[in-house]
């Protein structure tokens, strides 16, 4: 019996240091080896569903973890992690439930470094507070560099700041976003989207994604407002993507109300800055409460500074309306409002 026992306990031994899909690392089995790995750093799996406990406090990791389609269920905190630097998630989802006040990202409020999220799907109850995402709330490190692949967003986001199904401030990195799904409402303040509430002095690429389901869900605050990008800067490319949720900025500003079907306002706040959409169709309709020179277009809610910000659309098309609440006069099929000149408009339709 005694030999029997020894074996098993080696066959366990063996399957927790050995993960077919990844290599030799330690698996994770329980919410105190989950609060281990974070602390030790490292490669990691997952071997089956973890569920934290309340008291569970976000901590900073730098490794990889790999949920081989396992899920780990929140009680109650403000995400999974603090800040991700130089990082790999992948095959997870995040379910449960989050804080209901504060600013924080399911998935981390912060990432820095090179962080790759693969296979990673969204699906707490609701995110509820300030400043809050998705999946990450702010990377702001000169530098870094974060990519999104084959991920969903599930979770409707309630916020009352920037606030957005993937990311909600980014600045001074790159993100990339490859097949990626938000299918749920974002309500938010100043700057709220389906995928990147506010972003600056980088480089965003999205490609093949989709926000929104038509005739169910919607992007609504009281700045800027837009399908995939609340306000843009800097170089911003979307392609072969598409939105369907209604865009509605519901601002009272004479200077800021603008809706976009996939960016609400670009602008330049720094060198020069483009924008491009190849392949882009927007199915949403589109509504403000434009006072001014501000408005709302089917691909671009507005665009401001002639001299440094420039627009290219190749292969794009708008099904959405324009409705305005206020006396603002500035909708458009495309863009609202333009002062930048269009660069390029290759088989354009609205």
């Amino acid at each position: 019996g005694q030999r029997v026992i020894n074996i098993k306990d080696a066959v366990i031994y063996d399957l927790n240091k050995i993960n077919l899909n990844k290599g030799v690392g330690p698996a994770i089995t329980t919410p105190e080896e989950f609060v281990e790995a974070l602390a030790q750093g490292g490669d990691f799996f997952l071997l089956n569903d973890i569920v934290l406990p309340e008291n569970y406090v976000p901590a900073d990791f730098t490794g990889s973890i790999d949920g081989q389609g396992f899920a780990i269920t929140l009680a109650g905190s403000k995400g999974l992690f603090a800040t991700l630097t130089d990082a790999s998630i992948s095959n997870l989802t995040i379910k449960g439930k989050t804080a209901a006040e504060g600013s924080y990202g399911v998935l981390a409020d912060k990432a820095a470094g090179k962080v790759d999220i693969t296979n990673v799907t969204v699906d707490v109850e609701e995110v509820k507070g300030s400043e809050v995402a998705g999946f990450i709330r702010l990377t702001n490190v000169k530098g870094s560099e974060v990519a999104f692949t084959d991920c969903k967003n599930l979770a409707p986001i309630n916020g009352t700041g920037k606030a957005a199904g993937f990311v909600a401030y980014s600045n001074e990195s790159k993100l990339t976003f490859k097949n990626c799904q938000n299918l749920v409402s974002v309500n938010g303040g100043n700057d709220t989207a389906g995928f990147v509430a506010d972003f600056e002095n980088g480089d965003l690429v999205i490609e093949d994604s989709v926000n929104g389901i038509l005739g169910v869900t919607q992007v609504k605050g009281i700045n800027a407002c837009g399908g995939f990008v609340g306000e843009g800067s800097a170089n911003v490319t979307v392609i072969n993507s598409t939105n369907y949720s209604l865009i509605y900025d519901n601002g009272t500003s004479d200077w800021d109300s603008t809706a976009g079907g996939i960016v609400g306002m670009f602008a330049n706040r720094g060198d020069v800055s483009v924008f491009t959409a190849k392949g882009v169709k927007n199915y949403g309709d589109l509504k403000t409460r434009d006072q001014w020179y501000q408005g709302a277009g089917g691909i671009v809610g507005s665009a401001k500074w002639k001299d440094t910000t420039k627009l290219y659309f190749e292969d794009t098309i708008n099904y959405g309306s324009c409705v305005k609440t206020g006396t603002g006069p500035n909708l458009g099929g495309f863009v609202g409002y333009t002062e930048p000149l269009i660069l390029g408009r290759k088989h354009l339709h609205g």
